[in-house]
């Protein structure tokens, strides 16, 4: 074997051009699909509790007529007639001989047949979907849901990609977020803070009593537990 340049022998140098060929290239290679991102408003109580919520969301899927490898059922594949299915191509350069992928089928030794018509050649097809996304209780404004598998099909049988949805939270004409408490204000009347007394006090579930104390001063704070 000879060395270059620090190279094994020949053979690895020519490795970064294609190698030496001998039989059918690997075709494309697979590729993960797109990713989505959407935006998803959410009411305040559902943002606080957790739910569950179906939406309808556009992605590419796997074409259904050729089941996304964009030929037309039928059609088949055939030899490259340029490189003989070897899917490498014999170059000359400075005396060297090399081998390099075949420009016409990119090195897969094979032709498509007939392109499909559903899909363009593409391999997928646009089309509505539902999915149901579980939202944890919690979440809140500019929090991301993720759903793997939900984003675009892959090509050339990779994985489809994901679906990115960021949470934007509704406000509400009542209550407002501290850390993982509520909080609200509630007006009573001067002579109710004086002597005490049952109130009625909101919450997401609906209303309650809370005991009042006697002497009850402006902008206090009174806890439900």
């Amino acid at each position: 074997d000879l060395n270059v340049g620090g190279f094994g022998n020949l053979s690895d140098l020519f490795g970064m051009f294609g190698g030496f060929g001998g039989g059918p290239g690997r075709g494309p290679r697979p590729r993960k699909g797109e990713n989505l991102k959407r935006r998803l408003r959410l009411p305040f109580a559902d943002a606080v509790r957790g739910t569950t919520v179906e939406l309808s969301i556009p992605r590419r899927v796997r074409c259904g007529v050729c089941g996304g490898g964009g030929t037309a059922p039928g059609t088949g594949q055939s030899a490259c007639p340029d490189c003989r299915g070897t899917g490498r191509m014999a170059q000359a350069a400075g005396g060297i001989r090399m081998q390099t992928a075949c420009r016409r089928c990119s090195g897969s030794g094979r032709l498509p047949g007939q392109t499909c018509r559903a899909c363009g050649g593409d391999g997928r097809s646009e089309r509505e979907e539902r999915v149901k996304v579980r939202i944890p209780p919690g979440v809140v404004d500019g929090n991301h849901v993720r759903l793997a598998g939900k984003g675009d099909a892959g090509r050339s049988g990779g994985p489809d990609g994901d679906l990115f949805l960021e949470l934007t939270i509704e406000p509400d004409p009542v209550f407002r977020r501290d850390g993982r408490n509520l909080r609200c204000e509630v007006t009573i009347g001067l002579a109710r803070a004086a002597l005490g007394g049952t109130i009625r006090v909101p919450t997401l579930d609906g209303e309650t009593q809370s005991q009042l104390p006697s002497g009850t001063e402006s902008v206090q704070n009174s806890r439900l537990r």
